[in-house]
């Protein structure tokens, strides 16, 4: 008949594998702060942050432009202008309009959709499909990976970064953090003490989509788009 093990018993032999011959009646607390190994972006100025943020992101195939403000709506419709299709959804977001990027898409794009977190669940996504292009407005930029944080919300649905074959992130340089560790701590302290604040979803994108799941043969675009730009700009 089965007998269970009192926690005395089940932890001797973990002990004893650790060199004890009694199971301590005492745990000194683990100091997690000082087991957090060092980044490669520690010490760095914030120059070299943004320049180690494009060199992580040209690595995973990300089209990087570095700009002024005053310059990003130029460069996006220059993107839209040479690439496959014009149809364009961008974010509800008030830089949008005062940067020009709306004026500037009008010669080129047949089709502007600004999203409406209001509409349909459905009507959202099949405008987002339907588009081209997706520009939005990431929350944070991360140097050590090159990677960027898009909040998902009625202003900005996944669906803009996701379903478009190019995403277009417009990354205010102020946004930049060091590491990881920083942009979610600093997520969790704008969240509210439960979170209240947060949105929905927050997605890292890391360069357009890719899987090497087959055979290990890598292939774009199965889960995202094919093709990743970001601008940038100071």
């Amino acid at each position: 008949m089965y007998k269970s093990a009192t926690l005395e018993e089940f932890l001797a032999p973990i002990s004893a594998r650790l060199g004890r011959e009694t199971v301590p009646e005492t745990i000194e607390k683990l100091q997690v702060s000082a087991l957090v190994p060092p980044h490669v972006t520690d010490g760095l100025t914030f120059s070299e942050l943004l320049d180690r943020f494009c060199e992580e992101a040209v690595k995973v195939r990300v089209n990087i432009h570095r700009c002024k403000a005053d310059e990003v709506a130029g460069i996006v419709a220059s993107i839209v202008e040479e690439g496959e299709g014009d149809k364009v959804i961008f974010a509800d977001d008030r830089r949008i309009d005062s940067m020009g990027i709306v004026e500037a898409l009008q010669p080129v794009a047949s089709s502007l959709v600004r999203w409406d977190g209001t509409k349909d669940r459905d009507e959202c996504i099949a405008e987002a499909d339907a588009a081209n292009f997706g520009i939005t407005f990431p929350l944070q930029a991360i140097a050590e990976t090159g990677s960027i944080v898009q909040p998902c919300d009625t202003h900005c649905g996944r669906a803009v970064s996701l379903l478009p074959k190019t995403h277009i992130a417009l990354i205010d340089a102020s946004t930049m953090v060091s590491s990881m560790r920083d942009s979610l701590r600093s997520i969790e302290a704008a969240g509210g003490e439960n979170g209240e604040n947060l949105p929905s979803q927050i997605v890292f994108i890391d360069g357009p989509s890719a899987t090497s799941d087959i055979e290990l043969v890598r292939v774009e675009g199965v889960h995202g788009p094919m093709f990743e730009h970001y601008i940038l700009f100071e």
